[in-house]
């Protein structure tokens, strides 16, 4: 089954303030937008829910990691450093790429627990 895309807001070329509308060129083409435009529109949409699944997917790997950074965890200050320079780099990850389909994700640290 194929994603179907949104453009969350769309000004129409009435004026016309619309909300989630399906980025699908033949609906933008019988509201009235041209093909460049609406390929255009199409285009922006896609970037902005791959953004937001890169977010989506950081924050999961973040939360994931939060115990590392607990004061009665049991890693050596080694891996408590790894684990924060692996968390900072997911936070720096918007900052860093200007294309969601570049994302390199980092390596999760070793511990003892995740060789088991």
């Amino acid at each position: 089954m194929d994603t179907i895309y949104q453009i969350n807001q769309l000004v129409s070329k009435t004026g016309e303030t619309l909300y989630n509308v399906p980025a699908e060129p033949y609906i933008l083409y019988e509201m009235g937008f041209g093909e460049d435009e609406a390929a255009q529109l199409c285009h922006d949409a896609i970037h902005v829910a791959k953004w937001e699944q890169v977010r989506v997917k950081r924050d999961t790997l973040i939360t994931r990691s939060d115990w590392t950074q607990m004061p009665d965890v049991s890693l050596t200050d080694e891996q408590k450093q790894a684990f924060v320079a692996y968390r900072q780099t997911l936070r720096d990850i918007p900052q860093n790429y200007t294309d969601p389909d570049d994302v390199i994700w980092p390596e999760l640290p070793v511990t003892e627990s995740s060789l088991a």
